[in-house]
C-alpha cells in the first residue's frame, strides 16, 4: 500500500487554516460555498512561491513568516482619528466611503447622493442576504492565491453602485485607514458598478502607521456598463512595514473608457495586480502607473490585459524609482483572442535607478492569436542622465536638487496624464515628499 505524500506546510500556512477552521469552518452565511472552495484551493496549492510563475518575483511562501489574527472592529472614535489622520487628498472635494481595520464604517461615510448606492457586505451577509451572486463574480484565467485568500477570509466590504444620473465631477473615495497598534490582518471584497452612460472618479486610498506589520488584502470587481466612463486612482501609502495585496478585477463594456492609475510610495511588500477584460466592442483602457521604493522595499505591479472581443484599444505606461536596496517588479501581459481583430495593445514600462544595489525584474508578454492587430512592447531601465544633470548643474543648479528636478520630470510625466489638475498636484507634491522628506511642502 503506498503511503500518501506528507504536505509540508509553513508556519504562515498553518496559521491560515487554523484560523479559517476556528472563524469560518461552521459558518453558513451567503457566501459559505464561495469561503470554503476558495480555502480548499489554498489547502491544495498553499502560498505561491518563486516556482509559480506569475508569482516568480514576489515569492510570498518565503515572505510570509506568519500571518496575525484578522482584525476586529474598532470603535467609532478610534476610526474617526485615524481618518482625520489620513489627509491624502487634502481640502479635495468627494463622497467618501470609509473603512477601518478592514471594516466598513457608513457612520463615518458621506455617500448619500444622487445617482450613488453603496451596500456593506458585512451587514448583508449578517441580514442573511445571499450574496453569491454578486460576490465573486469575476475571476482570472488562471486562479490567483492572494485572491483565494481574500475570497476565504473576506470581512466586509461594499456593493457600489454608480448610475447615469450621478455628477461625475466629485470623485468617490473608498478610504482604508488603520487603528492597530499591533500587526493584524484585513480582508475587504467590494464590487462597483458603473452603469451604461454613467461616468465617475474613483480614488482608492489606502494610509497606515510606520512601523506596525499589518496584512491588508484588498479586492475589488469592477463593471463597467456600455458608453461609460471611469477613472479609478489608487494611492498605496501603507506603513513602512505593511504587507498589501491589492486585486481589481475589471470588466468593460461597449463603447466604454476606463482610466486606471496605481501609485504605490508605501508598506514593505506590495503587489497590486489589475486583470481587466473587454467584453464588448469599441472600448478602451488605459493602464498607468508611478512606484517610488528605497530602503529594502518590494514593489509588484502585475497587469493582465485580456482582448475578447474585437476593436479595443488598451495602452499600459508605468514608470518606476528606486533607490537604496529595495526591488520593483513589473509584470504585463496583454492577450489577443482570436476573433479580436483590429485590436490596438501598447505596453511600455521604464525604471529608475538612484543605487547600484537597486534591482529591477521586468516581464512584458504579448499572446497575440489574431492577425489584424497593432501591439508592441518595452522595458527600459538606467540611471540619471548625467548630461542633463551636468546641463542643470551649469545653470547654477545645485547637484541635489538638479537630480531631484530630473527625478520629479520622469514621474511627472505619467502623473500629468490622469488629467485631472487637482489630483495631478497632490500625487506630485507626495512624489516630493518622498524624495526630500517630510519637511517638503504637501
Amino acid at each position: 500500500m503506498t503511503a500518501k505524500p506528507q504536505i509540508l506546510r509553513t508556519q504562515a500556512e498553518q496559521d491560515l487554516i487554523r484560523q479559517f477552521e476556528e472563524r469560518f469552518s461552521d459558518d453558513a452565511d451567503g457566501i459559505a460555498q464561495l469561503r470554503d472552495d476558495a480555502m480548499a484551493e489554498l489547502r491544495q496549492n498553499g502560498l505561491p512561491h518563486r516556482r509559480v510563475e506569475a508569482y516568480k518575483y514576489t515569492d510570498l511562501k518565503s515572505i510570509f513568516g506568519s500571518v496575525p489574527e484578522v482584525a476586529d472592529r474598532p470603535s467609532e472614535d478610534a476610526a474617526r482619528a485615524a481618518l482625520a489622520a489620513a489627509g491624502m487628498w487634502g481640502e479635495t472635494e468627494r463622497h467618501r466611503i470609509v473603512f477601518a481595520d478592514g471594516h466598513y464604517f457608513p457612520s463615518l461615510s458621506a455617500s448619500d447622493v444622487a445617482g450613488l448606492t453603496v451596500g456593506g457586505v458585512a451587514a448583508g451577509l449578517a441580514a442573511g442576504d445571499d450574496l453569491t451572486g454578486r460576490i465573486a463574480q469575476m475571476r482570472p484565467e488562471q486562479p490567483d492565491p492572494a485572491l483565494d485568500l481574500n475570497t476565504a477570509f473576506m470581512v466586509d466590504g461594499v456593493m457600489v453602485t454608480i448610475g447615469a444620473d450621478f455628477d461625475p465631477s466629485v470623485p468617490v473615495e473608498l478610504v482604508f485607514v488603520s487603528t492597530l497598534g499591533e500587526p493584524r490582518a484585513q480582508y475587504v471584497r467590494s464590487t462597483i458598478a458603473v452603469e451604461d452612460g454613467a461616468e465617475a472618479m474613483i480614488l482608492e486610498t489606502h494610509a497606515g502607521q510606520d512601523g506596525i506589520a499589518t496584512h491588508s488584502n484588498v479586492v475589488f470587481e469592477a463593471s463597467i456598463g456600455d458608453k461609460a466612463k471611469a477613472t479609478w486612482i489608487k494611492v498605496q501609502q501603507c506603513g513602512s512595514d505593511a504587507l498589501h495585496l491589492g486585486t481589481t478585477l475589471s470588466r468593460i463594456g461597449g463603447e466604454a473608457a476606463f482610466d486606471h492609475f496605481i501609485f504605490t510610495v508605501g508598506s514593505k511588500l506590495s503587489r497590486s495586480q489589475s486583470f481587466l477584460t473587454f467584453a464588448a466592442e469599441g472600448s478602451e483602457a488605459n493602464l498607468r502607473g508611478v512606484t517610488m521604493l528605497r530602503d529594502r522595499n518590494h514593489a509588484d505591479v502585475t497587469l493582465m490585459v485580456d482582448h475578447a472581443v474585437p476593436e479595443c484599444n488598451s495602452q499600459e505606461r508605468f514608470k518606476a524609482v528606486i533607490d537604496d536596496r529595495a526591488k520593483g517588479v513589473f509584470q504585463g501581459k496583454i492577450i489577443v483572442r482570436p476573433d479580436a481583430q483590429k485590436t490596438d495593445g501598447q505596453m511600455m514600462t521604464q525604471t529608475l535607478l538612484l543605487s547600484d544595489d537597486a534591482q529591477v525584474a521586468n516581464k512584458p508578454e504579448l499572446e497575440i492569436f489574431a492577425d489584424d492587430v497593432q501591439c508592441a512592447h518595452g522595458a527600459t531601465t538606467g540611471q540619471i542622465d548625467e548630461e542633463l544633470l551636468f546641463y542643470l548643474m551649469a545653470r547654477g543648479i545645485p547637484e541635489e536638487e538638479a537630480r531631484t528636478l530630473l527625478v520629479l520630470a520622469f514621474v511627472g510625466e505619467t502623473i500629468e496624464e490622469i488629467g485631472n489638475d487637482d489630483l495631478a498636484d497632490r500625487l506630485e507634491a507626495l512624489s516630493r515628499v518622498w524624495l526630500l522628506g517630510e519637511e517638503a511642502e504637501t
